[in-house]
């Protein structure tokens, strides 16, 4: 692993090479080749820090130009390659989440459910109150969704509505499984073209 000032140096050339080429507009093997013609000049990275490095341009390299806000990749975190999974600290501005919960305050709340074999029932599993926001006539959701997507290269027709949740203290929602059961009535209309849940 890097550490110290040589994991120092590699982010500030990775970050270089990238922003270089990006700007450039030139294609993905192009960035990934000089990158990885810089780590084995330098000597200073491991392949697995090589790969996540690699995951990560793929991040920037796709990156919309009509997302609503420049990427920052100094604020992203690899928490793991395979599966991919990045942490995007403070990805909702202070305005958007304030948005968010005014439609709260004005919709309203009510007791989350949980999905059973027949229909939807309170549970003391899921004590949470929730409500589904529904982003068709409203601006700032779908710039939300918008920028869910560019990051996560899935478009907003294969995602579920946003589901607002508020958790008072000692509310909870226990471990559970979340997915469609395909041996449950009616999960086939969730299990066509969209498929099973993904996180």
């Amino acid at each position: 692993k890097l550490q110290g000032v040589d994991h120092v140096i590699m982010s500030q050339l990775f970050r270089s090479v990238l922003s270089l080429l990006a700007m450039r507009r030139k294609s993905l093997t192009l960035v990934m080749v000089a990158f990885l013609f810089a780590m084995v000049f330098i000597g200073l990275v491991s392949f697995s820090n090589i790969s996540a490095s690699i995951a990560l341009s793929n991040v920037s390299l796709f990156h919309s130009h009509s997302c609503p806000e420049p990427f920052d990749q100094s604020k992203v975190i690899v928490a793991s390659v395979n599966p991919r999974i990045y942490v995007y600290p403070n990805f909702l501005t202070e305005e958007e989440c304030e948005h968010i919960i005014q439609i709260g305050a004005i919709q309203g709340l009510e007791r989350s459910l949980v999905a059973g074999s027949n229909e939807a029932t309170e549970s003391k599993q899921r004590t949470s109150y929730g409500a589904f926001l529904d982003s068709t006539g409203d601006a700032v959701l779908r710039q939300i969704e918008e920028k869910i997507a560019v990051w996560t290269h899935i478009p907003p027709q294969h995602g579920e509505p946003f589901y607002l949740l508020r958790y008072a203290e000692g509310q909870e929602y226990k471990p559970h499984w979340d997915y469609f059961d395909p041996n449950l009535p009616g999960m086939e209309k969730y299990l066509g073209a969209p498929g099973q849940r993904t996180a």
